[in-house]
């Protein structure tokens, strides 16, 4: 068994190569070179011919990720490249040639998270829909109503009619404490979200 990194890519690598056409298909076979090579110009960089796999600790996969980084690579191109170092402690592990894994609590890239925000147009046309199945239509219709009062699915889940009150001057509103927060808020009850309560 090899006991350095760049042995035990290259015999990685080997395995799915001999797997193209069965379980592995070329464009995976191709992308996890691609892998193989980085990690080797990482440990070039380090100037060093290997890294003996007993030595490696937890380290060693943070320089990897700021090497990375260093490139201007994306988060998902990163995360890849750092599940083919974890793939090797793994096989590792399973080799007994290291006892325990030391990339176990090493922090991958987070993703980056785009928020589209609803426009108006998006919920007219969601209002306009029905749904012929039963359940969908329920979904649109809390949907719709957690547009109107700005509730939580949580919140929601837990909504009874006790929460309902009436001002003085008639109009309706929610009263309910936050299931996350245990804080409580008041929310006026749009005509709409009223008409799907009585729905």
């Amino acid at each position: 068994h090899p006991t350095t990194l760049l042995a035990m890519s290259r015999a990685e690598l080997r395995t799915v190569k001999e797997s193209v056409g069965r379980s592995r298909t070329e464009s995976t076979y191709h992308n996890l070179s691609h892998s193989d090579r980085i990690l080797r110009e990482f440990v070039e960089d380090k100037r060093l011919l290997d890294i003996p796999i007993s030595t490696i600790t937890e380290e060693l996969f943070e320089e990897y990720r700021f090497f990375l980084k260093k490139r201007g690579l994306k988060g998902i191109t990163i995360n890849n490249y750092l599940c083919w170092l974890s793939r090797l402690m793994f096989r590792a592990l399973n080799q007994r040639i290291i006892r325990c894994n030391p990339f176990e609590h090493a922090r991958y890239e987070e993703k980056e998270k785009k928020i589209r925000f609803l426009q108006k147009s998006d919920v007219a046309k969601l209002m306009s829909m029905t749904m012929n199945d039963r359940e969908a239509e329920q979904a649109r219709l809390i949907f719709i109503f957690s547009c109107f009062t700005g509730l939580a699915i949580a919140d929601m889940e837990t909504l009874q009619y006790g929460h309902i009150q009436t001002t003085a001057d008639g109009r309706k509103y929610i009263r309910k404490e936050r299931q996350k927060t245990k804080v409580e808020f008041i929310v006026p009850l749009h005509q709409i979200a009223e008409a799907i309560i009585l729905h």
